[in-house]
């Protein structure tokens, strides 16, 4: 096994092990070390641009063939303009009891999500 694969294997290994010591990913302390670790894994991929993968063509375009690959675009895109979207924000009424209060959405004819504290999910 080339020197860069086995680094790249470590590197996903010890993303994996790093999300489930840090709380799973929740807070913002774990997350950030988790992104750089998976750019840098990135990184270490082989390069089909540069012909480190021979006889195989760029996964690239297969994959823009995929329609479950569209549909998981549409789906994120979904979320996301979800998030964007709140209707429901999450806040503390007296004595520090959470509740949820209901807003107008900004823009009603979008998808709404609800605004929750991720730090305190945990």
């Amino acid at each position: 096994m080339p020197a860069r694969e086995r680094v790249l294997t470590a590197l996903l290994i010890l993303n994996v092990i790093w999300l489930a010591f840090a709380l799973g990913g929740v807070r913002l302390w774990g997350q950030m070390p988790a992104v750089a670790m998976a750019f840098l894994s990135l990184l270490l991929l082989p390069r089909w641009d540069r012909l480190e993968v021979a006889l195989y063509p760029s996964p690239v375009i297969r994959l823009l063939k995929l329609p479950l690959f569209w549909f998981g675009a549409g789906l994120y895109l979904y979320l996301a303009i979800q998030s964007w979207n709140p209707s429901w924000v999450w806040t503390y009424g007296p004595q520090g009891v959470p509740r949820l209060v209901s807003q107008t959405p900004p823009v009603p004819w979008l998808p709404s999500g609800m605004q929750t504290p991720f730090d305190q999910s945990n």
